[in-house]
């Protein structure tokens, strides 16, 4: 396999036709050469999420996202957290007004959905997710969807709790 700077890969394989060159003065050989070019796929329009809630009270923000791909076709996406086995779950921070043995215990569970205009689809950690319709073939993304996190009920401790959601969309 040759793959070019673009990210374009030449794969070369002696099972679609190759032919050897015979011993003596000249020698000829030939090889196929096939191509192909993948997607280009690309998450944007995100933004930080702040939440603030009372002790025992539910909450939830939002933040528009930007799904596009270059070309129809069917695309997953996968959520992680930063969560124990990339959970989602939110950490206390070191300038929490916690003790350092409860810092490691208390975290505050989150939820994920992905709105769109026709859909909702709710997100598991590390489940690859249809996207059906939620792809954009505009870049600019006019109508973009909606990242929505929803913290349930919870009884955390009096703090700040922070985390990441790292996002992944690919082609079936």
């Amino acid at each position: 396999m040759l793959c070019l700077l673009s990210g374009l890969c030449v794969i070369s394989s002696s099972a679609i036709a190759a032919t050897q060159g015979e011993l003596g003065k000249a020698s000829q050989g030939s090889v196929e050469i096939s191509l192909t070019i993948q997607p280009t796929v690309r998450i944007s329009a995100l933004q930080d999420i702040s939440l603030s809630s009372e002790q025992g009270m539910p909450t939830s923000g939002s933040s528009p996202i930007c799904l596009f791909a270059s070309r129809a076709g069917e695309y997953t996406i996968k959520a992680t957290g930063s969560g124990p086995e990339k959970s989602f779950n939110l950490s206390p921070t070191m300038s929490s007004n916690q003790n350092s043995d409860s810092r490691d215990t208390n975290v505050v569970p989150f939820e994920v959905e992905l709105l769109g205009t026709q859909s909702q689809l709710v997100l598991q950690s590390g489940t690859p997710a249809a996207l059906g319709n939620q792809i954009s073939r505009s870049l600019d993304c006019e109508n973009p969807n909606t990242l929505n996190i929803e913290v349930p009920q919870q009884n955390s401790p009096p703090g700040i709790y922070t985390g990441t959601l790292t996002l992944v969309i690919s082609p079936n």
